[in-house]
């Protein structure tokens, strides 16, 4: 039976999850009792056609865009799912990607069994009480008390790392990681095959959470753990065999559980495996060798805002990085805790017992966040070490913050613990290590802060946000005093049991306000009408677009990854792109990956909606911003074409155009001066043959230009028009009112493109796009001969697919006659008829990506890689039907591995068990004789 210190008799079994539930009602007020939900959405409203309709304004907290791509994502597949509809392929985005490649953590799975808007909101909270209570377990196994190991849950559960990663897969990763730490303990105390289960659940609870380089620092973090604590386990009076042997069962026990837990994840192993390698990761080469953040940013373990912060009126100023991948804050009441637990050792040295158990627990972890504080913050040889093994350098090392946070959490709880026992006869108070340690502590964090803190002064002082730094760090320092406060009064009270219970209760307290008043504001919460993002833009997109065809844009528009929920696939997305994708979005816009835009969230400037690589990827509809002036030919003063100009004072009653060549597409209003008063108009343009009316905001023009689009307008080219500002239905309007000067023209519908809507976004058809076409091919014994296998010309820059120079193909493809329409494209199946007189190689807009299987007339043929991007089938002359179907290439290996996990959990169970059991019946046999 487990023996506790004093005060468990004043913390009942049931408060820890009560305060547990009361902290995370706290931080999560709002969305989890259904007043908002926690996504944010702010962020999108800059961009269109949610402009349009937006209230204006800074987003709240700019740095949690990917937590709406992730929402979007799990808020898909759990409809799909609830409604009969899922299948293995996600279309919706960068030409397909597979479903299970985003993980399935099972804290997404309450995404099943809440509306889409409050599911956030409720995984929020999952998260947070798991990692309290994950961190709880951790801190009862190494025999603290009650108050003690809720200090070390709260302190853990709202650190920097999980509040500043919410909603992002790290802090998904985050929460199970104490569990981790737990299951280890316990295996250090007692190797036996049962406790390699906890390890196996948690370790496959943290790989299908989906963020690898999380799970291996966090398993790193955990070996370490294991060896330190193996290092100094007592075994009484054993001799060096036996503790070799003890912490030989014990490594075993413990990679056991790892490789039975990897097999329980064998499903997402394989198929985020298979993406990783499939995908262009090109941009992971651009990571440094030393990807340290730097050691001034180490600050903000005590401070939250010594850099700006993330929320609404304060920009994150520390030039080069960002508020989400910098601060790791604890909180000052946390590190004065994890202080005195190294400073508070037992009074006999080589005393054993739980005392001594929780001595070396403690300078294992401090010895953990030290070194992975210098890891990420400090650099060196060190971290160019760590980076240089290939999977851990293709990532930022600041991800390894978590270990560091987790800690310093568990420390505080030791450090509550320690404290409380230091009035007895079992622990002493070191105050000369004390002081050596905090003269070392304060000597290296000068040593790698010391250039910084002049110019931090200096530039804090520029840009006005010294007071509001320094005001955010009242708190901490009201913290910390706190803590230094109630050290003094328990030392000062008398030793008594509820003098202990008293002291931990108001040290929770401290550091749960502490951290609190960090985490609340963090986070978005808007109402919960604003998850809804579908606008009537939405639904002209998805009627205009053929099976199999794409959205397409500039900048965010659309923000590419909501398109998992609004009903359409878009040609962009955030993810690695798929192999080949790259380099069509390089013959749209070389400098797509540039500021603001990455590798992984392409961002598209001044796109020509003509431009060929569309039809490539099926583009259909090619979304701009409304105020991007719009395509086609412009009449050019002075013409003859009906441009016309008059003079102030004169009103504008009626001014004759001539319809262009090709159509009217629009009428430009340019206006010369600055427009006086509310201008805003209505603009009547009418015809012997048409009448089409738009609204003018000269307001919304930087440069006095406004075009004005015409839907509906059916212009015979070259008839008269005639075009009329009035404010009501009657009145016209004064040229006082617009400025010195208007001039009037017009754009030419001469483009091919269909003008689809300009109010809220400007959307193009493009009848030319094509999600699947024909290219002519040599074809022997059914398949086409060598360089055969690509249907565009190489060169980049004249707006096409590249291919690369050490192909050998033909400069163009070979023209033929024939059809390829694609009649179905949902989910992981594909239909493509195909009507042909001779052998083709038909090539669908489509990533040929592993799994996909290919039938035409339902006979199985290969599918080929075509020009270094899509997926090509060779059929032969006549009506066929292709049919394309996905599922993952390993989904049958998987399975067994998965049902191999599982056979040895329950193994590894059972058998442990009936060894107890019969160990047991010997020695009562032996008792009894």
């Amino acid at each position: 039976m487990k023996k506790h210190s004093a005060g468990d008799r004043d913390f009942a079994r049931h408060i820890p999850l009560a305060i547990f539930g009361v902290v995370t009602a706290l931080f999560l007020a709002r969305p989890l009792f259904g007043f908002g939900t926690l996504l944010p959405i702010d962020i999108i409203d800059g961009a269109a056609p949610w402009k349009a309709a937006a209230p204006g304004g800074e987003p709240h907290n700019a740095f949690l865009s990917d937590t709406l791509d992730v929402h979007t994502h799990f808020a898909n597949q759990s409809h799909d799912i609830r409604s009969g509809a899922s299948s293995w392929w996600d279309r919706s985005i960068g030409g397909g990607i597979p479903s299970l490649k985003a993980g399935f953590s099972p804290l997404m799975w309450l995404y099943l069994v809440v509306p889409a808007w409050y599911a956030p909101g409720l995984v929020a909270a999952a998260r947070t009480l798991l990692a309290a209570g994950l961190s709880y377990g951790f801190l009862r196994e190494l025999r603290t008390n009650r108050v003690a190991a809720t200090v070390g849950g709260v302190a853990y559960c709202i650190s920097g790392y999980m509040v500043g990663w919410a909603g992002w897969p790290h802090s998904n990763v985050a929460a199970f990681l104490p569990g981790l730490f737990w299951a280890v303990e316990r295996i250090v105390r007692e190797p036996s095959l049962r406790r390699s289960v906890p390890v196996a659940l948690v370790v496959a609870a943290m790989v299908v959470s989906n963020f690898p380089i999380v799970t291996i620092y966090g398993l790193l973090g955990a070996g370490f753990y294991a060896l330190w604590r193996l290092g100094g386990c007592e075994l009484g009076d054993s001799t060096t065999i036996t503790r070799l042997r003890h912490a030989l069962r014990s490594a075993l026990v413990a990679t056991w559980g790892v490789v039975v837990g990897l097999l329980l994840a064998s499903l997402h192993v394989l198929t985020f495996s298979e993406y990783f390698n499939w995908a262009d990761t090109s941009v992971r080469q651009g990571i440094p060798a030393d990807s340290s953040i730097g050691g001034r940013y180490l600050i903000s373990v005590l401070f939250p805002r010594p850099f700006g912060s993330a929320h609404a009126g304060e920009t994150f100023w520390a030039e080069g990085q960002n508020w989400v991948e910098t601060q790791s804050y604890a909180g000052m009441g946390v590190l004065i805790l994890a202080v005195v637990a190294l400073i508070t050792v037992p009074r006999r040295r080589g005393s054993t017992g739980d005392a001594a158990t929780r001595a070396v627990a403690t300078r294992a972890l401090w010895t953990i966040a030290i070194l992975v504080g210098w890891l990420t913050y400090a650099g060196g040889p060190l971290t160019t070490l760590v980076q240089s093994v290939p999977l851990l350098g293709q990532n930022p090392v600041g991800r390894a913050r978590v270990v560091m946070n987790l800690a310093l959490a568990i420390l505080a709880g030791l450090g509550t613990q320690a404290w409380i026992e230091s009035g007895s006869n079992t622990h002493v108070v070191d105050l000369r290590r004390g002081l050596r340690l905090g003269a070392i502590g304060i000597g290296l964090f000068a040593l790698a802060t010391s250039s910084f803190w002049w110019n931090w002064l200096i530039e804090a002082k520029r840009l006005g946000v010294l007071r509001e730094t320094a005001t955010a760090s009242v708190i901490p320092l009201l913290a910390g005093g706190a803590i230094l406060g109630l050290l003094w009064w328990s030392r000062r009270s008398s030793r008594q049991e509820s003098t202990g219970a008293r002291f931990g209760a108001a040290v929770l307290a401290v550091v749960a306000t502490e951290l609190l008043i960090f985490a609340i504001p963090v986070a978005t919460v808007v109402d919960r009408g604003d998850a809804d993002l579908i606008t009537p833009a939405h639904q002209v997109v998805t009627d205009a677009l053929e099976p199999g065809e794409r959205l397409g844009g500039d900048a965010r528009t659309f923000f590419a990854n909501t398109a998992q929920v609004t009903g359409f696939d878009d040609m962009r997305g955030h993810l690695l792109p798929p192999d080949g994708w790259s380099n069509v979005y390089e013959a749209l816009d070389l400098g797509h990956a540039g500021v603001p835009g990455t590798v992984t969230n392409p961002w598209f400037t001044d796109v020509n909606p003509l431009n060929p690589a569309l039809d490539r990827l099926a583009v259909g509809v090619w979304a701009t911003n409304p105020a991007s002036p719009l395509s086609g030919s412009r009449s050019t003063p002075p013409t003859s074409d009906g441009l016309v100009s008059t003079q102030p004072g004169t009103a504008i009653a009626g001014i004759d155009l001539q319809v262009p060549i090709g159509g009217l597409r629009a009428v430009t209003v340019t206006v010369d001066g600055t427009p006086t008063g509310d201008l805003i108009a209505k603009l009547r343009v009418a015809g012997s043959q048409f009448t089409g009316t738009a609204i003018l905001d000269v307001a919304k023009s930087s440069d006095g230009r406004v075009d004005i689009a015409l839907y509906g307008v059916e212009a015979v080219p070259g008839t008269p028009a005639t075009v009329t500002f009035i404010r009501s239905e009657d009145e016209p309007i004064s040229l006082a009112g617009l400025g010195d000067r208007v001039v009037v023209s017009t754009v030419a519908a001469d483009d091919g493109l269909e003008l689809l809507r300009s109010s809220d976004v400007v959307l193009y058809g493009r009848p030319t796009a094509t999600s699947a076409w024909l290219v002519g091919a040599a074809i022997e014994n059914d398949e086409p001969v060598s360089g055969t296998v690509h249907s565009t010309p190489i060169d980049a820059r004249a707006g096409v697919v590249p291919i690369g120079s050490d192909t050998g193909l033909p400069t163009q493809p070979v023209t033929i006659t024939g059809t390829a329409v694609v009649t179905r494209a949902e989910g992981g199946t594909v239909h493509v008829d195909v009507a042909t007189s001779e052998p083709v190689l038909m090539v669908l807009s489509q990533p040929a990506y592993p799994g996909w299987k290919a039938y035409v007339d339902g006979e199985p043929v290969p599918i080929l890689k075509t020009d270094g991007a899509f997926t090509g089938v060779v059929v032969s002359s006549g009506d066929h039907r292709v049919t394309l179907e996905y599922a993952p290439s390993h989904l049958r290996a998987a399975t067994v591995l998965t049902a191999l996990g599982v056979i040895f959990v329950l193994l590894s169970w059972a058998l442990d068990r009936s060894r107890r059991k019969a160990r047991q019946n010997t020695a009562d046999i032996l008792l009894i004789s």
